[in-house]
């Protein structure tokens, strides 16, 4: 029996209250799967999140599954979206940041507890998040803050304007696919200046495979910008988070070798120890040979950046 889980979560850091409830026929609702969520749940949250954005509040519902939607019912943090086993709340923490941050959600990406834009809503104060639809798209007026220069963040966009204010700035980050980003940038056009930040290196989100070269998160996105404004105190802190989004991801999915490199490069370790102290393993057997791996993949990093 699959079981679907809602919660709403708005700007407090409570945790929501987690609403689960059994669907009413699991043959019937695989069938409707196949765009990775059920019609009935569509509607569900095409109506609370017109209830919710008419009150003025953030919406984050999410839909949790099983790697067996039949048999095997995947539960989640309700905020950090993570299994309880690698919960990562007690690191997380509030990103101030002078400009104001909006993110244009594509549906379907909205229903992917991966996804950095849910990250984003979770961590920097003051964002959010606006679910683009096909039949239902976002309102300028609904987005756009009142004497904000917009920047919407794109590969196909103008350089960034010379000496901007950081705190008359509105960047909308839209996240989706390339081509969910593409139905998207038609939909914002004439909302603000189209804007194409410098993007170089190679993306540390490694829970999807198909990040390529020169491809990078909606997370990043906003870390290569906070950057370019030139504030630091905010992009590391932000970069800590988004660190270790990726980190319990991967610890989440089973991959310990790939896991050990990526914390072998990652200043979580130095930013919070006693968090990743907590998500090694537990057995002493699989502690020790976790530990051992983690040493020879930092020293193999060290090598090969010369350090």
């Amino acid at each position: 029996m699959v079981f679907i889980g809602l919660a709403c979560i708005t700007e407090s850091n409570e945790r929501p209250e987690r609403i689960t409830s059994p669907p009413p026929d699991s043959v019937g609702l695989w069938r409707q799967l196949r765009n990775g969520v059920s019609a009935q749940v569509r509607e569900s949250c095409h109506r609370a999140t017109s209830v919710l954005t008419a009150s003025g509040l953030p919406l984050r519902i999410t839909i949790h599954m099983g790697r067996s939607v039949v048999n095997n019912p995947t539960l989640r943090c309700t905020r950090c979206q993570q299994i309880p086993r690698w919960c990562v709340c007690e690191g997380l923490r509030t990103v101030d940041c002078p400009v104001a941050v909006d993110v244009m959600m594509h549906s379907r990406e909205f229903f992917r507890p991966s996804s950095t834009g849910h990250l984003i809503q979770r961590v920097v104060a003051g964002a959010r998040t606006h679910v683009y639809r096909h039949d239902v798209v976002p309102t300028r007026e609904s987005v756009v803050r009142p004497g904000k220069d917009v920047w919407v963040l794109h590969p196909l966009g103008e350089p960034m304007p010379a000496g901007p204010v950081p705190e008359n700035v509105q960047v909308l980050l839209l996240d989706g696919s390339w081509g969910e980003a593409a139905d998207m940038k038609k939909a914002v056009e004439g909302w603000g200046r189209r804007v194409s930040l410098p993007m170089t290196g190679k993306s540390r989100y490694w829970l999807r495979t198909q990040q390529g070269e020169g491809q990078f998160s909606t997370v990043e996105a906003l870390l290569f910008l906070l950057d370019a404004l030139g504030l630091k105190k905010e992009h590391d802190a932000l970069r800590v988070q988004f660190e270790l989004h990726v980190y319990a991801g991967l610890r989440t999915r089973g991959h310990s070798a790939l896991a050990a490199d990526f914390l072998a490069t990652s200043p979580l370790r130095e930013a919070m120890p006693e968090v990743i102290a907590r998500m090694h393993p537990q057995s002493p057997e699989e502690k020790a040979a976790f530990s051992a791996l983690l040493r020879e993949r930092t020293e193999n990093a060290r090598v090969h950046t010369g350090g």
